[in-house]
């Protein structure tokens, strides 16, 4: 089960199940591709930078986040770059890992 962090409307800065408090962010930067990476705009959830060795970027819905292209986000978003990070649940199954879309 994922661990959600819960909100309601756009929320602009929130706490992990780390404690750590997190603000949302128009854009990351990702050493591994060398490159700023704009983020999807959602209203209740959003992805942001974490600590931890592995997964580099989460959603605060408690998945993970990739980067995909405009095919890929196109249902969410009019187009806003090439590539974008982006909740991997909401990507795969149309909603976050929480049950909102």
């Amino acid at each position: 089960m994922a661990n959600v962090i819960r909100g309601r409307g756009t929320i602009k800065r929130t706490t992990n199940k780390d404690g750590e408090t997190v603000e949302r962010q128009s854009s990351i930067y990702l050493a591994s591709h060398q490159q700023w990476y704009p983020c999807l705009p959602t209203d209740n959830h959003f992805v942001y930078k974490t600590k931890n060795i592995g997964v580099s970027t989460m959603c605060t819905c408690g998945s993970a986040s990739v980067v995909v292209g405009y095919g890929q986000y196109k249902k969410w978003s009019s187009w806003i770059g090439n590539e974008v990070l982006v909740c991997q649940s909401l990507v795969q199954y149309g909603r976050h890992a929480d049950g909102s879309s």
